[in-house]
Parts: structure tokens; sequence; C-alpha cells
């Protein structure tokens, strides 16, 4: 036989059961036992769950012992750090800014680029940005500075070609046999 659902034994509690667990309800003593129960657990539950009102003097007073409660409490005072962090976030960023505005200018040397520009324009050669920056690099160091990180060579192809490998050379080779005639 089975039992009645627990939707069921709710709608019965309700006073809306359908026909078929009204009849179930007839011929089972488990379930007509069962629904006793929670009837007699939902009027316990309902009859402890009424709660008087309170006096209509009873608002008054409880504001204003909380008014006395919150007068007779001392004020916390700020720390220091809550009221001075947005002054010296501004000053932070003033120097920032300060400090981005003075490296700025000094890493644009004019002399550099009036240099470049004058040697573009005599030689007909125009640079690209990265040419730029590299020129504007070797302007500020002295010959010698230039010759310590970059010596010259009196042939530096031969240089080059020696320091390859057997197999770059040979890929080297192969390359320079594919080349089209007449290409140098």
């Amino acid at each position: 036989m089975k039992h009645l659902t627990p939707q069921q034994f709710i709608a019965l509690l309700e006073g809306t059961p359908d026909a078929a667990s009204r009849t179930h309800l007839d011929s089972c003593d488990a379930c007509r036992d069962e629904v006793a129960e929670l009837q007699t657990i939902t009027s316990a539950v309902s009859a402890s769950a009424i709660v008087p009102e309170p006096s209509p003097l009873f608002w008054n007073h409880f504001t204003a012992r909380v008014r006395e409660s919150v007068a007779i409490e001392p004020m916390v005072a700020p720390s220091w750090w809550r009221g001075m962090w947005r002054p010296l976030a501004g000053i932070g960023v003033a120097l920032a800014c300060v400090a981005l505005v003075v490296l700025v200018r000094v890493a644009n040397v004019p002399e550099a680029g009036d240099l470049l520009s004058t040697q573009a324009s005599s030689t007909g050669d125009t640079l690209d940005a990265s040419g730029t920056f590299v020129a504007q690099l070797a302007s500020g160091a002295s010959w010698e500075e230039l010759q310590h990180i970059a010596p010259t060579t009196s042939d530096g192809a031969a240089d080059m070609i020696s320091s390859l490998t057997p197999a770059e050379r040979d890929a080297f080779v192969r390359l320079l046999k594919s080349r089209p005639e007449g290409v140098e």
C-alpha cells in the first residue's frame, strides 16, 4: 500500500485535500496517526507564535533610551592617517608628474635633435624612429666610448664570416650560389 506524500499531508493540514487522499486516510491507520500528530504540532506552534502587541508607550520609551545610550557613548577620534591620506596622495601624484616632466626634458637633448636633422638633410637620408633613437644615443657619447662599444675592424665582413660555424658557412655559400646573376 502506498502512503500519502508530504504534499498530500500539507493539503490535508490546510484543509484542501483531494478525493484520493481522503479515501486513503479513511483506510490507513498510519497516515491517520501521522495527520493527527502533525495537527497537534501545528496547533502548538500556532499557539506559541501569538505575540502580544507592545504598549503604545513602548516606542517612545525605546527611542528615548537609544538617544541616551548614544549620548553617553564616547566618540572615537579618527586615526590621523584617515584625514591625511588624501592630501598626501595628491602631493605624491603631483611630485610624480613633476619628476616625469623633468625626466622627459633631460632625455630630450635639443642639440642631438638639431645635429641629427642637419646630418639627415645634408646627406639626403631620412631616418626612421629607431634610427633617430640610436643617433640620439650615439650623439651624446664620445668617440672613445663609441670605439669601446663597437670597435671598427679593417674587414668587418671577413670577421663575421670567420665567426660562422661550418654548417652556417655551408648555408651561406648555398645562399650566395642561389642568387640570380647580376644581383649584388
